[in-house]
Parts: structure tokens; sequence; C-alpha cells
């Protein structure tokens, strides 16, 4: 965003939870700056910045991954807190407002989407059937899109989008057929 470019470097993309270091360009001329990471985490992905200087990802400890927040690419992350009952999270977006949105994993394994103001994660409703939604961005109007899965794979995936709190169904649009 504004030519500052978010990344992480991995020993093998293809292994999970290999090392991966969250890094942070001021422009595709750069040198690349290590994010800092928290006590404890082993590893991390960074997934966004905006004009503002948030950068959102996660980070990895032992066998769970957590939602992290730097608030610019020189402070220490803040972890997100997991919404209650949940193992996994991951953020996906910020707004300019802090507002961050991402995803959780629920008790049954299956990916549910989470809204955190000021660090309170709020778990939203998901499009009925689904087993799995996910958050990927949040426009300045505070609209989120992403995703649901009626099967909990991603290979049957569909669009959606959240206002006002409530899941909408994009392929309610679209002739099923095509």
């Amino acid at each position: 965003d504004n030519g500052n470019i978010v990344g992480d470097g991995r020993d093998n993309y293809y292994t999970p939870h290999v090392r991966g270091t969250p890094y942070y360009w001021a422009n595709s001329n750069s040198a690349p700056v290590a994010l800092m990471s928290s006590p404890g985490m082993s590893w991390g992905e960074t997934n966004r910045i905006i004009n503002n200087g948030n950068i959102v990802g996660y980070q990895y400890q032992t066998s769970a991954t957590q939602a992290t927040l730097w608030p610019n690419y020189q402070s220490a992350p803040v972890l997100l807190t997991f919404p209650a009952g949940y193992t996994d999270s991951q953020a996906e977006d910020v707004s300019p407002d802090g507002t961050v949105v991402g995803y959780a994993k629920s008790p049954g394994g299956y990916r549910l989407p989470v809204v955190w103001h000021s660090n309170v994660p709020t778990v939203l409703p998901v499009v009925p059937g689904s087993l799995m939604s996910l958050i990927w961005d949040i426009n300045d109007d505070g609209v989120m899109a992403g995703m649901y899965s009626k099967t909990g794979f991603f290979a049957d995936q569909r669009a959606c989008i959240w206002e006002n709190g409530m899941a909408v169904d994009l392929n309610e649009a679209i002739d099923p057929s095509t």
C-alpha cells in the first residue's frame, strides 16, 4: 500500500509450519526489514498493510496460529484475542479505523468469520448450511468480503459479503448452472 510491501520468507512453503519470517519493504527497491515477533512465537506470516501502517497476519506457536496486528513495521506485535473456545485464528485485513477481519478455527475444526474491534473478537453469522467461512477484505465502509463452503473444503468456495454484521450470499443472484 502506498509503495509499502509486506510478505514472508520461508525455508519451504509447501512444508507445513516451517520457519517463516514476516517482512516489510518500504518499496520494491528496498531491503526487507524483519518484523518483530512475540515471545514464544516461532514464525509468522503477513497478509496486508494499509496506508496508516497497520500490518496484519498471524504468528505460530507450538501447534496454533494466532491472529496478529503490527501497528507499524517498527512496532511490537499485538496478538489478537481468540474468540472463547477457539484454538486458531488468522488476520486477513485491517480497516483505517483499526477493525481487523479474518477467521478462527471452531472447536469442531471449521473456520468461521471473526471481526476484532479494539482486540475484542466477534464471530459473525454465516450463510446457512456453510461449514467454513473466511473474511478476506474490509472496505472503508465496513463491508467485508470473503467466501464460504458448504462442504468445509476450499474446492467449493462461494462468494459472500458481510453487511451490518450479516452474511449475504452473492451466489443467489447467479444462475447456479454457470
